[in-house]
Order: C-alpha cells, then sequence, then structure tokens
C-alpha cells in the first residue's frame, strides 16, 4: 500500500506507523488491540497453503 492511502485509512493510528516497510513487513490492524507491525515467512510450499485457505473456507 503507498504511503498516502496508510495515511488516510489509519489517520489515527499514523504515528504507530513510523517503520518503511519492507518486503514481507507491514501493518495489520487487530481490532480491539489497534496497529500491530506484521512479518510474512517466505512460503516454502504454495501448494500446502493453498489446501488450507480452501479447507478453513470450506468450514
Amino acid at each position: 500500500m503507498e504511503k498516502q492511502t496508510g495515511e488516510m485509512l489509519f489517520d489515527r493510528y499514523k504515528e504507530k506507523m513510523t517503520k518503511e516497510c519492507g518486503k514481507s513487513e507491514g501493518y495489520i490492524y487487530i481490532s480491539g488491540v489497534g496497529i500491530q507491525e506484521l512479518l510474512v515467512d517466505r512460503i516454502e510450499n504454495i501448494d500446502e497453503v493453498n489446501k488450507c485457505v480452501k479447507e478453513a473456507l470450506n468450514r
């Protein structure tokens, strides 16, 4: 997401969103908690991830 877009969407949290995020980094909004930094691990097996997502959506 562009920095300006993030500032518009999360204006009340922009003072906490100070880190310039690189690949596999970002922020996540958690209801009741607020903005948290997020690091995403490298996906080794995308087929397994897709299978898990499909199973979760079919519950």
